[in-house]
């Protein structure tokens, strides 16, 4: 047990709250007891001063505290980039959002019409084309039976010289040449034709008015009324037939007529798909003889004047002959 004295040493030499720790005697088994003794009188005499503070000295040693918790770790300072970093971070792991994919228009409802339309003309086009080169005759046809008059539209090779043979042959009274050039003379068309002379003396109108097939139409129209004439051979290019009947059907519709087509020698020899002329051409006269149906139609409801009246201006050869050698 311990005495007054080391009691009162003890509480000079420490501080109650923070005790120093001194190195401990070996323990021996009176120092144990005495230690034993020792902390159930501080208990005891903690208990009271606990509950009522008491003015008098604590002549009990105060128990030690716990030691101190560990300090905390340090973490390293922080950049002062590194919040800039974070959202690049983060927006660098982060997927990209999707683009908003276009939404598809549709296209005006009066568009969708037009494009129909123009689908259905281009597929109306077509068929007419094929028709059209269908019904161009690749070989010339003979001819039986004959006719009142014949009718030959210049502008070809070798349309006059077959319509001379077929006014030899007496298939025909009388011949037209519709579109004669006006600076061509009869002296001119005599040369190139010199074994039909005689026919051409007798048999043989020349027409220079005539520029196109429509003007053709109109001095064939006018010729054949003033001869009489019931019936009409004509003859022209395989290519332009189509367009020829077409202009004179329209304005000769009780005229009996019969075609000739001229198939030139480059026809003959070679189908006309096989040559970029040959098809040009085709597709050439092919608009040209859809213009003619269009304007007929028009012309059918009034809308197109009549230019078949009046007199013919058809000259026979002699006497355009006649004229000639005057001048």
């Amino acid at each position: 047990m311990l005495s007054r004295e080391e009691i009162e040493n003890w509480d000079s030499t420490g501080d109650a709250s923070e005790p120093v720790p001194t190195p401990a005697p070996a323990p021996t088994p009176e120092t144990a007891a005495a230690s034993s003794a020792l902390a159930s009188v501080s208990t005891r005499a903690n208990e009271p001063s606990q509950s009522q503070p008491s003015s008098a000295p604590s002549l009990t040693p105060a128990p030690p505290s716990p030691p101190p918790p560990p300090p905390a770790p340090v973490s390293a300072p922080m950049a002062t980039h590194a919040p800039a970093k974070e959202p690049i971070r983060a927006a660098m792991s982060e997927p990209a959002p999707a683009a908003p994919r276009p939404t598809r228009r549709e296209p005006p409802r009066l568009s969708r019409y037009l494009f129909g339309v123009a689908g259905i003309v281009i597929l109306l086009m077509l068929t007419g084309l094929i028709d059209f080169v269908l019904r161009v005759p690749s070989e010339e046809t003979k001819l039986k039976a004959k006719a009142d008059g014949i009718v030959v539209l210049t502008g070809g090779s070798s349309r006059v010289s077959d319509a001379m043979e077929l006014l030899a042959q007496g298939l025909g009274k009388r011949l037209l040449i519709s579109g004669v050039n006006p600076a061509s003379g009869p002296n001119d068309i005599s040369r190139t034709l010199p074994e039909f002379r005689r026919l051409l003396e007798c048999c043989v109108d020349l027409d220079r008015s005539a520029l196109n097939t429509r003007g053709n139409a109109a001095e064939t129209q006018r010729w054949a009324r003033e001869r009489g004439f019931t019936s009409l051979i004509i003859v022209t290019s395989n290519y332009h037939m189509p367009r020829a009947l077409a202009e004179m059907a329209h304005r000769m519709p009780e005229v009996k007529l019969v075609p000739y087509p001229v198939v030139a020698e480059q026809w003959r020899n070679e189908p006309w798909w096989t040559r970029i002329a040959k098809m040009r051409l085709l597709l050439v006269e092919y608009v040209k003889y859809v213009v003619v149906v269009v304007r007929l139609r028009l012309d059918d409801i009034g809308l197109i004047p009549d230019t078949s009246e009046g007199r013919s201006s058809a000259v026979p050869f002699a006497k355009s002959r006649a004229t000639a050698q005057l001048r």
